[in-house]
């Protein structure tokens, strides 16, 4: 792990509190925002490897906070935790 910043990572309007990088090179990030990159995505959004955020991919946590993201061996499954519902 590094704690430089990646360059060009989408920025978020609020804090980020987990991340996990799926086999392909996708991040998924979650927290406490409602928008990354400019893009509406309440509390979980999935990066894209050209750092772009997936127009596909939108749970939309609408209350609480995503502490914590596992991921399935091959990336297939995402669990997110939190104080959501």
């Amino acid at each position: 792990p590094s704690s430089t910043p990646i360059e060009n990572f989408p920025y978020t309007n609020g804090t980020v509190r987990a991340i996990a990088v799926a086999s392909d090179g996708s991040v998924y990030v979650g927290g406490s925002f409602t928008e990354i990159g400019g893009i509406s995505r309440n509390r979980l959004a999935k990066v894209l490897p050209d750092n772009t955020v997936d127009q596909n991919f939108n749970p939309n946590i609408t209350n609480g906070v995503v502490f914590s993201i596992t991921l399935s061996s091959d990336s297939s499954i995402i669990y997110a935790s939190g104080n959501f519902t």
